[in-house]
């Protein structure tokens, strides 16, 4: 087998290759398919691409399009082709220098006829690849001239574009800030924004409904659209998008990404770890595949209403201007237990340092805050990569920020433990003498953390007695109210004459619990894993 790849800087690239920079792969990536060898064919050209061949041996049991997908997943290139005895041709326009393209062909589904795509704005336009005059040629190391990598005919879908991190334009950030006053606030970000969809986590909140093997980002609780899938809808502000998987639920995180219809590409944690060093190893991976930006990191698993992109994009664009860490707050409307607080200090035009942060407090304390004017912490971010790794470095993540800088951030998952970003980064730098500093951008849109049984209702809706049904209609209420039933897809619930009760079943566990005891349910999960009869491997 063969595969022509345009590497970004190939010397990197290769050695990635080599040292199986593969997201979670447990040998390098050449020796997972086979490869003979890794090397570079051609000089640079445009200062900044080159050929790469790689040349493996045929296996029956190998399928030829793991190899691309490998190649999108470590964000290192563009594969332009790849041809096998037994799968023919895979998608890309042949490099003309390999001689004529196979007669057979195969197109991914969604991929464009031909053409990059057309930038739509400032920041798209500085990710763009450096295009080719047609007929241009490039100098062999036998000192013959090469037809160029034929970059405008690039049979692949957008998805599958690797952007060159120097073809982003260095701009003095001066500029950006000399008509901007602390009553105005930044309005509009330079850099490209990325987003980053958090979807790792198993949501044990929601048991028995999530669990490993069925996490509640890939539920749709009868709505027909998993809760991931929703939450790629509200990427549109962004110029890519990322989504961050665990090694668990990486499968599920590409199906889901293929069958929303969104372009995205699935970064892979080596180990499930918590936000903290997920956020981080995206932090760097982004950093390799896309250069200076601004990464938004989304939960997958929130409700969002109207608003949510200008929100986001207002974020992004404080978290340029100051270097800094930003959050999304939400202006509490109850005097809710299950959500964590911040106290914001003085306003800087739209935005504000964050005093202090209060976990999860209890109810007298929730009406105090409320009261007082704090917020709710709607674990939405926005950061540079360079801020949230320099702020890492001062925190229990530090051995994977040093890895990181290192280019192996696979070696420092051994030297931290499972932690939350709120935790190791955003708690320690917030005061006033946080450095990076830590900002909240308040956000006026409905918001809901859809974390517990007790929160679908936000999703869902409620019928005229109060009831909410998360499933596909199977289930029977009867006269009762301010219920939530929720059954698997071969189970059936029937309610008679209840109140106020969380029925929930799959498969052959099922949870009855008070609704205003939902938050509870954690506790349950826990008491399993004690007893050592809670699923942790999908079932």
């Amino acid at each position: 087998m063969v595969v022509m790849v345009a590497f970004h800087r190939p010397d990197l690239s290769v050695a990635a290759l080599e040292r199986g920079a593969g997201l979670g792969a447990r040998e390098p990536l050449g020796a997972e398919v086979g490869a003979t060898s890794v090397v570079p064919t051609d000089p640079l050209y445009a200062g900044e691409q080159g050929w790469v061949e790689i040349e493996a041996h045929s296996d029956p049991e190998f399928r030829a399009e793991y190899l691309a997908r490998r190649v999108d997943e470590i964000a290192l290139g563009t594969v332009f082709g790849l041809e096998t005895p037994d799968h023919g041709a895979m998608p890309g326009t042949w490099p003309a220098s390999h001689g004529p393209a196979p007669a057979t062909s195969m197109r991914r589904s969604g991929a464009r006829e031909q053409g990059t795509p057309v930038a739509s704005s400032r920041r798209s336009a500085a990710l763009a690849a450096p295009s080719s005059p047609a007929g241009a040629t490039t100098p062999t190391s036998s000192g013959t001239r090469r037809p160029e990598p034929p970059t405008a005919t690039v049979l692949l879908p957008a998805a599958r574009r690797t952007f060159l991190p120097a073809a982003v334009e260095d701009r003095d950030m001066s500029d950006n800030s000399a008509g901007t006053s602390d009553s105005e606030g930044p309005d509009d970000p330079e850099r490209p924004l990325v987003a980053v969809v958090m979807a790792g986590g198993t949501g044990t909140r929601l048991y028995p409904a999530s669990r490993p093997g069925r996490e509640k980002q890939f539920l749709d609780f009868g709505t027909g659209r998993s809760l991931l899938a929703r939450t790629l809808d509200r990427t549109g502000f962004a110029d890519r998008t990322f989504v961050l998987a665990s090694p668990a639920t990486a499968e599920r995180a590409r199906g889901t990404v293929r069958e929303s219809g969104h372009e995205a590409t699935v970064l892979v944690e080596p180990a499930a770890r918590d936000t903290g060093p997920a956020l981080v190893y995206a932090a760097h991976r982004v950093r390799e595949a896309v250069g200076d930006c601004v990464c938004c990191c989304l939960p997958s698993d929130h409700r969002v209403g109207d608003g949510f992109a200008s929100t986001m994009t207002r974020a992004a664009a404080v978290a340029e201007t100051t270097e800094g860490l930003v959050l999304l707050g939400i202006e509490p409307d109850a005097a809710a237990i299950g959500y964590g607080y911040l106290k914001p200090g003085e306003d800087r035009g739209g935005y504000h340092p964050v005093g202090r942060f209060y976990e999860k407090p209890d109810p007298g304390a929730a009406a105090r805050y409320r009261q007082s004017g704090y917020l709710w912490n709607a674990g939405t971010f926005a950061w540079t990569p360079a801020a949230l790794l320099r702020a890492a470095r001062d925190s229990p993540l530090e051995p994977l920020a040093d890895a990181c800088e290192r280019g192996v951030p696979e070696a420092g998952y051994d030297a931290v433990e499972a932690v939350s970003i709120d935790y190791a980064v955003l708690e320690p730098h917030a005061g006033a003498d946080g450095d990076p500093g830590v900002f909240v951008v308040p956000a006026t849109f409905d918001w809901d953390d859809l974390g517990t049984w007790d929160a679908l209702d936000s999703l869902l809706g409620r019928d005229a007695d109060d009831n909410v049904v998360a499933d596909e209609g199977g289930s029977l209420v009867i006269d009762s109210e301010g219920c939530t039933v929720a059954a698997g897809p071969d189970a059936h619930v029937t309610l008679i004459d209840c109140e106020g009760l969380v029925v929930a079943t799959d498969d052959d566990r099922t949870l009855v619990v008070p609704e205003r005891r939902a938050d509870r349910v954690g506790e349950v999960v826990a008491a399993l894993r004690e007893r050592g009869t809670y699923p942790e491997r999908a079932e």
